[in-house]
This record gives C-alpha cells, structure tokens and sequence, in this order.
C-alpha cells in the first residue's frame, strides 16, 4: 500500500503519517514507482501498528502541582503598576507627535558649516532675484500663471545654470503687476 492509500485508510494527513512514523520508529521499505520516484511501502503489519497507536488515548502530563501562584497571574496592585505604565508611555507617544508636527512646521534652514556665519534671512521685498514661487508669494499671482508668463515671454527670467526657468527681476515682476 502506497502512501496516498494509507492516509485515506488512517484518515490522517501526510505530515501526521511522517510525525507518526517518526515517532514509532518504524523502518519502510521503498520502491521505484511508475513515474520512477520512490514510493514508500506500508505493509499490513505497519498500518496495525499505526491503528493501534492512533487509537490509543492521547496522555497529556500535568503540571506538577505547587502552592506558590503562576507566574503569569497578577495581583490587583501589579495590574494597575501596568495600567499606569501604559498611561504615561500613551502621554509621551502624544508628546513627542506633537513635537514631531511642530517641527514638520517649521521652516528647514541648513545648519551653517564650522566657521560659517548663518546668512540673515532676507525679506522677499528685498531680494532682487526672485524664483517663481517667491514671485508668486511676493505678488499673490498662482506660480503656475508665472510660468506660463516666462514661457510666453509676457515675463522676463534671468536663466540661471541648471534646471528650472530660471529667476524673475523683481523689476521686471513689478512691471508685469502693473500691466495686468
């Protein structure tokens, strides 16, 4: 009998039949079936054998019985030490989220490099050059109506080395605010 024919017979599945053997010790002999792999032989003997220990009442050992508590077991004081922990861990979670939003907030400057001053930050009704978004902060025109003003050659840009459209004069923005 293959082992197809001996799970369907023992109504167990394959990995139980392995353990089963396994754990009985037994020795199968094999043969070359007819794709040529091995298929393992179960003689009427072994499949006694593996009735007999199937229907077998399975023996489950017992906890050695002891008088001190298990250590799972709380008492009402260490369940609230627990409770407690967890409410100041859930009071620090939302303190250090909070922190976290504030500094997603606020503008990200780049430290100075060692024996660098900070460079003062500059008012953008100052700067001479603006980029497309600073020129449409300082005028309150959508940067995208910028652009498409420097494509169209309505605005003059300074192109500048590397990508983008380059930077507005704000002389040059002052004088398309007022042609608008």
């Amino acid at each position: 009998m293959n082992t197809e024919q001996t799970e369907a017979k023992l109504k167990i599945s394959r990995r139980s039949l392995q353990r089963l053997i396994k754990r009985l010790n037994i020795k199968l002999t094999y043969t070359r079936g007819k794709s040529g792999k091995r298929e393992a032989n179960y003689t009427p003997e072994i499949i006694k054998q593996l009735k007999d220990e199937l229907s077998k009442p399975t023996e489950r050992e017992e906890p050695p019985e002891s008088n001190e508590p298990a250590p799972l077991a709380l008492r009402d004081d260490a369940r609230q030490a627990q409770v407690d922990a967890l409410a100041q861990l859930a009071v620090r979670h939302d303190e250090m989220l909070l922190r976290l939003i504030r500094l997603q907030e606020q503008p990200r400057q780049l430290p100075p490099t060692p024996g660098e001053k900070p460079a003062p930050a500059i008012n953008l009704s100052d700067k001479l050059l603006l980029s497309i978004p600073e020129a449409s902060r300082l005028s309150g025109i959508p940067a995208d109506k910028l652009r498409s003003a420097v494509n169209s050659g309505k605005l003059k840009a300074v192109k500048s080395v590397g990508r983008g459209l380059g930077k507005v004069k704000r002389s040059d923005l002052d004088l398309y605010v007022k042609k608008l």
